[in-house]
């Protein structure tokens, strides 16, 4: 079974096509499943990863502190 990564994000601070491209294509060659999520706070990341219990995670710019 495959490993899965979150991927947090901000839609204020979108990443480029070509970055999450990158991303999918990445996690893609080795088996692995991307989630990806926007979120706004600390509080939502913390919720996220209790709920889905990922195997990594990429944060970028994902809370507002």
């Amino acid at each position: 079974m495959g490993k899965t990564i979150a991927y947090f994000h901000s839609t204020a601070t979108a990443s480029s096509g070509p970055k999450v491209n990158g991303i999918y294509r990445a996690a893609s060659k080795r088996g692995w499943s991307v989630l990806r999520f926007d979120i706004r706070n600390e509080r939502q990341v913390s919720e996220t990863l209790a709920y889905w219990h990922p195997d990594g995670c990429i944060v970028e710019a994902a809370a507002d502190n």
